[in-house]
């Protein structure tokens, strides 16, 4: 089966999220994947247009081709996407009120 589609990925959504929780785009098998209490702190993009929900932000990022996460902080909403560094390394960081959720792929 083919993973490209002209419509926009669909999000599974939950109603709470906690540690492991997978948001799952259905059709190309991307998933992202919460890092329990740490964000990337290299190589982030904020999302400024809105506050999105949590949902929205990880939305954005399965839809980014190069977006390798998000960080998400649940105070103010903030939406940054994150991008690998040239050679492939980031920093991760312990940071109070903020959420790194990780992007995969897995096949069918």
């Amino acid at each position: 089966a083919s993973l490209t589609s002209s419509a926009a990925p669909t999000v599974q959504t939950a109603t709470t999220l906690r540690p492991n929780t997978q948001l799952v785009s259905g059709i190309s098998y991307l998933y992202l994947t919460k890092v329990y209490n740490t964000c990337q702190v290299t190589n982030t993009q904020t999302v400024v247009p809105f506050r999105p929900h949590v949902l929205t932000c990880g939305s954005l990022c399965l839809r980014t081709p190069d977006c390798t996460g998000i960080n998400f902080w649940e105070k103010t909403s903030q939406c940054d996407l994150t991008f690998n560094a040239a050679g492939g390394i980031s920093t991760t960081s312990a940071v109070p009120g903020c959420q790194f959720y990780a992007r995969g792929q897995r096949s069918r």
